[in-house]
This record gives C-alpha cells, sequence and structure tokens, in this order.
C-alpha cells in the first residue's frame, strides 16, 4: 500500500503530538509558575531555574551583527539587538513544561528535539536582560536521516534581577524574535 506524501506529514504531526503529551512526571510547586490553560493540559508560560539556563548554541555561534538599534515607528528607542547564527548544524533537546491540572504539583517534563535557527541579545539602557533562541522542531530517524520539519518556536531566557545570570525560561511564539517584556530592572 502506498501512503501520500500529506498522510505521511499527518502521521508525524500526529505522532509528534503523542510524544509531546506523554514524558517524565516530576514533583514540583505548582505556585511557583505562571500558567495559560489549553484544552488537555496547562502550558506553563514561565520556568526559573535559580543558577540559571545554559542559552542553547550560544558558544557555537558566530556574531552576525552588533547592538543593532530597534526603531520604533522610525524614531530609534534604547533597545539593542545583536544577532548570531550557529557555525553548524546545532540539534538541541528542548524542555517543554506541562502542568495536568491547574494548581496540580505534578509537573510533566518532555525533551522534544529542535534545531536551532538563530540567537539574538536583546540589551536596553546598555544593559543585556534576554536571549532569544529561534528553533524547529525536528523529526527523523538517526540511521536513515529520513524525516521532517515541524513548527518554529523562540525560547527566552532572562535575567529577572539584573545579576547577569538568566534564570528565567519561557516558550514565546513562533513570530517576531523581539522579547514579550523588558524587565523593571533593566528599564531604569
Amino acid at each position: 500500500m502506498k501512503v501520500s506524501r500529506s498522510t505521511k506529514i499527518r502521521l508525524l504531526i500526529l505522532a509528534a503530538w503523542m510524544i509531546m503529551l506523554t514524558g517524565n512526571t516530576a514533583k514540583a510547586t505548582h505556585s511557583a509558575f505562571a500558567t495559560g490553560q489549553s484544552t488537555t493540559s496547562l502550558k506553563l508560560k514561565r520556568v526559573i531555574m535559580e543558577r540559571g539556563w545554559d542559552i542553547p548554541g550560544l558558544g557555537q555561534s558566530k556574531m552576525v551583527f552588533s547592538r543593532k538599534p530597534v526603531e520604533s515607528f522610525g524614531n530609534p528607542i534604547r533597545l539593542y539587538i545583536t544577532a548570531f547564527k550557529p557555525k553548524q548544524r546545532i540539534i538541541i533537546s528542548v524542555p517543554l513544561y506541562y502542568s495536568l491540572r491547574e494548581n496540580d504539583a505534578a509537573l510533566v517534563i518532555n525533551g522534544e528535539r529542535a534545531l536551532i535557527l538563530s540567537i539574538a541579545k536583546y540589551e536596553f539602557n546598555n544593559k543585556a536582560f534576554c536571549y532569544g533562541v529561534q528553533i524547529q522542531f525536528v523529526s527523523y530517524d538517526e540511521k536513515t536521516g529520513i524525516g521532517g520539519y515541524a513548527a518554529k518556536l523562540l525560547l527566552h531566557y532572562y535575567d529577572e534581577d539584573g545579576d547577569g545570570t538568566f534564570e528565567s525560561y519561557d516558550m514565546g511564539s513562533g513570530g517576531s524574535m523581539f522579547p514579550p517584556r523588558i524587565p523593571e530592572w533593566a528599564q531604569r
């Protein structure tokens, strides 16, 4: 029986969702996380690691441009972006955090494979406050090398208190590389 390309793609997407919905369960305090509701589980909007997150792929990337000012309606603002591109193809495991029910202490952590597309460093008032890592989920058979690409997503790593440690991680959208927020300390 011959399977069409569109059927294969639908099966890959279905398999990716099934893999994402199954995972390892760990205990955590739910009150430490902000959540956004979905129909099957609650996606955690922000995860804090006190010792700080390593920015994936940053050490294996080269600078594309340095400190480009961002303009708003033709006027420069105090927001600057430095862009990086991986020197080679970098596949990482992206941690996806979910809670099964609101106010539940159980935390589901899945690691999904993704290709790093680009990295951006954000500065406001000459203070680095965020790294944005643009990724694209990948699925392929390591033996044959056959597979495909799925959704693009932006991962944000924030320095919440200005100490140089990027302790906050959240999953952004697949759209713009701009960070969704500038922490209070960086605006001073």
